[in-house]
């Protein structure tokens, strides 16, 4: 029965083994970003809180 299941647990070792090796790096930069924000981080912000709109238009001229 063992030398049945050990390719797959070779297997799933590897695949665990392979996917922290990968992922970590990742999911510290997350943490380390979450820590840095507010509790309601899920909304996001535009840094421009307002349109200023006299920039926005154009004035022609009529002669």
């Amino acid at each position: 029965m063992f030398k049945r299941a050990l390719p797959y647990l070779v297997a799933t070792a590897t695949g665990i083994a392979s996917g922290v090796y990968i992922f970590k790096p990742l999911i510290q930069q997350e943490v380390a970003a979450s820590v840095n924000t507010p509790l309601n981080s899920n909304v996001i912000h535009s840094e421009r809180t307002h349109v200023d709109h006299e920039s926005t238009t154009t004035d022609v001229e009529t002669k």
